[in-house]
């Protein structure tokens, strides 16, 4: 299962639940929000760094001690938004174009596109 999928999976159990407990509510916008963040090619784990400078410098020296004072990185969030296609009477995501219908009441009803993750501006 991609994380894509597990994205779609968790947001279609939450927009499809009868009534749901606060804290399964929040354990599932934990587990989406950590699925939506981006996997960066050029980002190493900070442990398995300092294991490798470890092997190969000990554990000091100027570089141990400059690599390990560099700041975490975070990948920000796919960002996109909901464009209306009137011919469908649906919207589009603007990044993978997966169609998203309106509720009954006319209103989008998702912050997050089931498609490729991305959060949805409004």
């Amino acid at each position: 299962m991609t994380r894509e999928e597990a994205t779609r999976i968790l947001l279609y159990s939450i927009d499809n639940a009868e009534e749901m407990d606060e804290e399964y509510a929040e354990a599932y916008n934990m587990a989406i929000k950590a699925l939506e963040q981006e996997q960066c090619e050029d980002m190493v784990s900070r442990d398995a760094m300092w294991e490798v400078l470890q092997r190969l410098y000990g554990t000091e020296g100027e570089l141990v001690e400059e690599l390990m004072s560099l700041p975490p990185v975070l990948p920000m969030p796919k960002i996109g938004k909901w464009i209306y296609r009137k011919e469908e009477d649906s919207y589009r995501c603007s990044l993978c174009t997966y169609p998203c219908h309106k509720d009954n009441l006319g209103a989008i009803p998702t912050k997050y596109c089931a498609g490729c993750g991305a959060v949805m501006e409004v």
